[in-house]
């Protein structure tokens, strides 16, 4: 047809009950799936499919063309270059000594980043396998 524009990717489509947080960015054609929680501040590439009850953590990159499919877990610290296969239940975990309580044992540890936490860099083209843990 003559005289109309073409659109390379189509907007970004999240489900009713996903919950994407103040801050982040979703690139175009990416699709969010079903009881996806994606916190504040990730960036996610154009053209991912984020699968149903998927978290992704505040701050985490994902790169364009990704596929984490269903009940994947991607903690802080994570990028995750483009055209990467992460396979169900798949579980990124960033505490080298993880506890409930602080070391006084006067309350919980916190969550936030700490000198402890250790970064992970999935780099571009990559398959991680069903149930891993990274």
């Amino acid at each position: 047809m003559t005289g109309q524009a073409t659109v390379p990717y189509e907007p970004a489509w999240t489900h009713p009950t996903s919950i994407i947080e103040p801050g982040v960015q979703l690139g175009q054609g990416t699709k969010v799936w079903d009881n996806v929680h994606i916190r504040r501040n990730a960036r996610i590439g154009r053209s991912c499919i984020i699968g149903e009850k998927t978290y992704v953590a505040y701050e985490v990159v994902i790169g364009d063309f990704c596929k984490l499919n269903a009940s994947v877990y991607v903690c802080a610290q994570v990028t995750i270059d483009e055209f990467v296969m992460i396979a169900a239940h798949t579980v990124f975990t960033n505490d080298r000594y993880p506890r409930a309580g602080n070391l006084e044992l006067t309350g919980l540890e916190t969550s936030d980043v700490t000198d402890e936490t250790l970064a992970t860099r999935v780099c571009r083209g990559v398959t991680i396998g069903a149930n891993a843990t990274i």
